[in-house]
């Protein structure tokens, strides 16, 4: 009767593992493979962040370590929160970040638009007068999720872990797990 189930369903009986359903849209995101114990990031690794901006819903900011072979990806840390205007945002990042060298802030283009409130400019130049310098990320949804689909890849035999996943997240980034575990399919 397994066998003849939806490979989700049938997964989550067979093995308990109930952090996939059906129509989600990271269906490699395995919370025992992808989730580990925080560890000391060695200075060589190259580090990033990248940035989602929003008010009355929770900003994001991710920090991203990878290692020197580009084998590893490690999302090591993660701001979420909501009412945080942007300069209180980029202080934040910035106290957050303290005595490490970030490599780049990715965040998205929209926030490079005018603003018409009464402060103007933008949400970009506001970040900068707090200290941190942001680029544009590349906003094509597709690329993105194709990018995430292939860090999350890993290869089972036989029940054998024979290529690991590249993306591992650290425990503590639990807004990030609890999205890649129940993100839906979009469209």
């Amino acid at each position: 009767q397994l066998e003849a189930m939806p490979e989700e369903m049938a997964r989550a009986l067979r093995h308990g593992d109930w952090d996939i359903v059906a129509g989600h849209m990271f269906s490699k995101f395995r919370r025992h493979l992808h989730v580990i114990p925080p560890f000391g990031i060695a200075q060589d690794w190259t580090r990033w962040r990248a940035v989602d901006y929003g008010f009355a819903s929770p900003f994001c900011c991710l920090w991203v370590a990878r290692s020197p072979d580009k084998r590893r990806l490690i999302v090591y840390r993660e701001l979420y929160q909501a009412e945080l205007r942007a300069k209180e945002q980029a202080q934040a990042i910035r106290l957050a970040s303290a005595r490490e060298t970030i490599g780049l802030t990715a965040a998205d283009p929209s926030m490079w638009q005018r603003r018409q409130d009464a402060i103007g400019g933008t949400l970009a130049d506001e970040y900068l007068a707090a200290g941190v310098h942001l680029s544009k990320a590349n906003n094509d949804r597709l690329v993105g999720w194709a990018t995430v689909h292939e860090a999350l890849a890993w290869k089972e035999i036989g029940g054998q872990l024979v290529q690991p996943p590249r993306l591992r997240i650290f425990d503590n980034c639990v807004n990030l797990i609890r999205f890649l575990g129940n993100a839906p399919r979009d469209g």
